[in-house]
C-alpha cells in the first residue's frame, strides 16, 4: 500500500500545531488550520483533518474535566444546544457551498482568531471570566457563530 506524497506534510502540521497548543494552551485548530489552509487544502478537508485530530485530544480532555468535576454546568448546559446546531449547520453548509466561495470567510475568522490568541499571549492576558449574566440570547448566538465556523 503506497502513502501518500501528502501525509508528511500533514503530520508536520499536525506536530507543529500541537507544539503550539501545547505551549500556549490554545491553538491547535487556529494554527493547523491556517497552514492547511496556506498549503492549498480545500476548507472541507482541512475541516475534516483538524477535527478529526481534535475528536480524541478533546474527548480525553473532556473526560479528565468531567473526572475532576471541573465543568461550570450552567455555561456547558447554555453552550450546547446552539453549538450542536452551529456546528452541523457549518458542516453542512462547508459540503454543499464551493471552496472558493466559503475560503474569504474562513480566512477571515482564522486572522481574527489567531490575533486574539497572540494578543492574548504577548500581552500576557489571564483567561476570560464567564459572566454570570451571559446565559441567554447572547451565549447562544456565540455558540452557534463558532462552532458553524470552527466545524465549517
Amino acid at each position: 500500500m503506497a502513502v501518500s506524497p501528502d501525509v508528511p506534510w500533514l503530520v508536520a502540521v499536525g506536530s507543529f500545531a500541537q507544539l503550539v497548543d501545547g505551549c500556549v494552551g490554545m491553538g491547535y485548530g487556529i494554527s493547523a488550520s491556517s497552514i492547511l489552509a496556506t498549503l492549498g487544502v480545500p476548507p472541507a478537508i482541512t475541516s475534516a483533518t483538524v477535527h478529526a485530530a481534535e475528536t480524541v485530544t478533546a474527548g480525553v480532555a473532556s473526560a479528565s474535566h468531567a473526572r475532576f468535576r471541573n465543568i461550570d454546568r450552567r455555561i456547558f448546559f447554555s453552550l450546547l444546544l446552539p453549538g450542536v446546531l452551529g456546528g452541523m449547520l457549518g458542516a453542512t453548509l462547508l459540503a454543499h457551498v464551493p471552496a472558493h466561495t466559503v475560503r474569504p470567510f474562513v480566512w477571515a475568522y482564522l486572522l481574527a482568531t489567531s490575533l486574539l490568541v497572540l494578543a492574548r499571549v504577548i500581552l500576557k492576558r489571564s483567561p476570560l471570566r464567564a459572566a454570570t449574566t451571559a446565559v441567554g440570547v447572547i451565549v447562544f448566538v456565540l455558540g452557534a457563530a463558532g462552532l458553524f465556523v470552527t466545524l465549517g
